[in-house]
């Protein structure tokens, strides 16, 4: 007769990967900054208005300077700069945008994702996405996870190719636009166990 002397066997499973739960941003206005406002004022304040990156609608839309020869505030490449707030600093995420619909020209193919914790301060790269981006209007993109190990206030997501590449026509930043624009804190799942308890005869 057999006879397990194990009255409970516990299995853990994910430990080659790491599995997330995810806690959507409540963005507002104040929280956003890009260092290349648009100045054209041919749609009214559109490009000016934070709202139209969360308003559900992907026709109305962000759209960085495309005056001034693509000049940007501070020398570098157009960016949308994220400031979460004292105590709510992270150090893992993943963001989603979906492009703007009625054009597919200067739609963002390459970004640079980059943390701090001083607005103006040195911002350190936390990873890049170089493909699989969007090319069509209207279509929603989501990112991988980006963990770092430091926890940031301020995130920073630099475009530096588009659609369109104007920069090497002799443009002096790539502008680019965007329909909507979310972010997700990262947290990680406990391991997700499984519990077998056998009878003493050995049964299920």
């Amino acid at each position: 007769k057999f006879t397990l002397l194990i009255a409970s066997l516990f299995i853990t499973i994910g430990a080659m990967a790491q599995d997330y739960l995810f806690v959507k941003v409540n963005l507002t206005e104040d929280m956003l900054y890009t260092n290349a406002p648009c100045t054209v004022t041919q749609w009214g304040d559109q490009f000016t208005s934070w709202q139209v990156l969360f308003d559900d609608n992907a026709g109305t839309f962000l759209h960085t300077e495309y005056g001034n020869n693509g000049a940007s505030i501070d020398g570098l490449d157009h960016y949308l700069r994220v400031d979460l707030g004292a105590g709510n600093e992270i150090s893992a995420f993943k963001f989603s945008y979906k492009t703007r619909t009625g054009s597919t020209y200067d739609i963002p193919q390459k970004f640079i994702i980059a943390g701090s914790n001083e607005e103006n301060g040195t911002y350190t790269e936390i990873g890049r996405v170089e493909s699989g981006l969007p090319r069509t209007e209207g279509t929603l993109w989501e990112s991988s996870v980006f963990t770092s190990e430091t926890t940031y206030r301020y995130l920073r997501f630099m475009v530096t190719e588009t659609t369109t590449d104007r920069k090497g026509s002799g443009v002096e930043h790539n502008y680019w636009h965007m329909g909507e624009f979310s972010l997700y804190k990262a947290i990680p799942a406990p391991p997700c166990t499984v519990v077998y308890n056998y009878k003493q005869n050995g049964e299920l």
